[in-house]
């Protein structure tokens, strides 16, 4: 007999019998939907026509019981607003096509109860139908029609994406309280771009009783960000200045202090790298210090301790909105990174993405995360 550990399985057709235990570590599988949303066909189809915000992928180990396995990797993807299947497979297909080597490499390291341990816990199925089929004429025919209401009602509205930013002075408290759950906007001021711009990605900086505010500048016409610096200890001044502008674009100006030098990771995966900058003339003038890492990374945050540089980085699946949170480590600044073996954090479009500054309250470490299903940016998570 064969001495298998996995049979991996390409494939749609039920099994069932001897062949789930051929293997020692069994027969695994992806399933292309949310397992508790979504049980049977066409994948990513019913996602699109029921207006579901994102779509799911797992990787499971089958047993006896349909749609009952052991679920040891799962994902969360973006979902297409249009009409396009093949877009809307994008995501999911290539965000989750790692995990078959993630959890083997898993398997390898670490032993299969360590597999068990992590595995995705059960949840009830919340799906509106028992098992979706191919849709009929009528189904798709009420799906065409909705969306194209929806599609001009867009088109009159002219409607076009623009960020906010606001600002608030003299604060005696901080406006988040993640504990409680309580939020306070009060007092906050919008903060006006100039015409055909928009500030996003702000962030705040103090340096000898100064307090700086780094943004990026989106300019539609150029449809590119560049980085842009306020001044704001005494109020908050007409116009932004120039910070940083590479000719490709910048945004997520992680600003921050160490060594005696003042040092910035801007998000720049339009040049493909992860680059360290080191305030030359600050706010205003920066020198390239090294690049960390070399791919299609977005919004890295640090997090320094005990002697321990953390990276929190985003990668993209370049042309999809398939994304993983990944955590680097190195010995210092300018080290190599390693990866951390917890790696992947998450493979959820709903937090993988970083939204600001890690930060310590009430004696707990959060990481703020964008929240990206249903549209970029629509919520932020802690």
């Amino acid at each position: 007999a064969a001495d298998l550990d996995v049979i991996v399985r390409f494939g749609f057709n039920i099994l069932k019998g001897d062949i789930l235990s051929a293997a020692r570590y069994g027969v695994w599988s992806y399933h292309h939907g949310d397992n508790d949303l979504y049980r049977g066909s066409p994948p990513y189809m019913w996602e699109m026509m029921e207006g579901s915000p994102r779509c799911g992928a797992v990787l499971q180990i089958l047993t006896e019981t349909l749609d009952g396995g052991l679920v040891i990797a799962k994902g969360q993807y973006a979902c297409e607003s249009a009409v396009s299947l093949f877009r809307n497979r994008l995501g999911p297909f290539w965000g989750s096509c790692y995990f078959l080597v993630w959890k083997l490499r898993e398997l390898h390291e670490k032993g299969f109860p360590a597999l068990r341990a992590t595995a995705v816990p059960r949840a009830d199925y919340g799906g509106r139908k028992a098992l979706y089929s191919k849709p009929g004429n009528r189904e798709m025919l009420g799906w065409m029609w909705r969306l194209l209401v929806r599609k001009l009602g867009q088109k009159r509205a002219r409607r076009i994406l623009h960020w906010q930013t606001a600002l608030r002075r003299n604060a005696v408290s901080s406006a988040l309280h993640p504990a409680s759950g309580s939020l306070d906007l009060s007092g906050f001021q919008f903060l006006k771009a100039p015409a055909g711009h928009f500030y996003a990605d702000p962030f705040l900086f103090e340096r000898d009783g100064r307090t700086f505010l780094f943004m990026e500048d989106y300019d539609y016409a150029a449809a590119r960000g560049d980085l842009v610096v306020m001044d704001v200890t005494d109020g908050v001044p007409e116009q932004a200045e120039p910070s940083l502008a590479t000719g490709s674009h910048l945004s997520y100006p992680f600003v921050f202090a160490h060594g005696g030098e003042i040092w910035m990771i801007p998000e720049s995966m339009a040049a493909g790298e992860v680059a360290l900058y080191r305030a030359e003339a600050f706010p205003h003038r920066w020198v390239k210090e090294k690049v960390l890492f070399s791919g299609p990374v977005v919004d890295t945050t640090v997090w320094q301790k005990d002697g321990t540089w953390y990276f929190f980085a985003t990668l993209i699946v370049p042309g999809t909105e398939a994304v993983s949170l990944h955590l680097f480590t190195a010995d210092s600044l300018t080290g190599d990174w390693r990866l951390h073996p917890a790696s992947p954090l998450s493979n959820d479009v709903r937090d993988a993405r970083g939204a600001g500054r890690l930060f310590m309250q009430d004696g707990v470490l959060y990481r703020p995360a964008q929240d990206c299903s249903g549209t970029y940016g629509r919520a932020i998570r802690l």
